[in-house]
Order: structure tokens, then C-alpha cells, then sequence
């Protein structure tokens, strides 16, 4: 994954930010079970670099890398609880 991730750049435009939400943990979803919690630090890092290059504070930064991590971790376990999220289970 890289910088020009475009669910990632979804959010930070806040752009339909409750699906870009939704594609990012459908994406850690299908990752194994042990990468996921990495994959979801990843994006919330990617997150904050984003606000951080456009300006905002180190406080604004940190609660808004809360709220996105939260959310993701959130909808990981929606989906699960659904029946997904079975990749690297068996």
C-alpha cells in the first residue's frame, strides 16, 4: 500500500468518508487475521500524515487518528460478526 491509496485519499478529502471507512476495513478484513491490527496502524499513520501536511495541529492530527482507527477497528468487527473477515482462519 502506498501513499496513493484511493480509499485513504477518500477520507482525507472527506469525501463519502462512512464508505471510504467501510472499503479500508473491508480491505484489512481480507487480510489475515495477524496482519490486520498492523494494517489498520498503517492507515491510521497514512491518515495522520495526510492532516499533518495540510496544516493541522499535532492535537487536531492525534484525535482524528483516534476516531479513524476506532472506526476501522469498529467496522472489522461488524463484519466479522456478519460472517466475514474468515481469510487466514482455517
Amino acid at each position: 500500500m502506498n501513499d496513493s491509496h484511493p480509499h485513504l485519499h477518500a477520507i482525507l478529502r472527506l469525501v463519502d468518508a462512512d464508505g471510504a471507512t467501510q472499503q479500508l476495513a473491508m480491505e484489512v478484513i481480507a487480510e489475515p487475521r495477524e496482519r490486520r491490527d498492523g494494517m489498520i496502524r498503517r492507515l491510521r499513520e497514512l491518515y495522520c500524515a495526510g492532516l499533518t501536511r495540510a496544516g493541522q495541529s499535532r492535537q487536531i492530527v492525534g484525535r482524528m487518528g483516534d476516531a479513524l482507527e476506532a472506526r476501522l477497528r469498529d467496522r472489522v468487527v461488524e463484519i466479522e460478526v456478519r460472517g466475514g473477515g474468515t481469510v487466514g482462519t482455517a
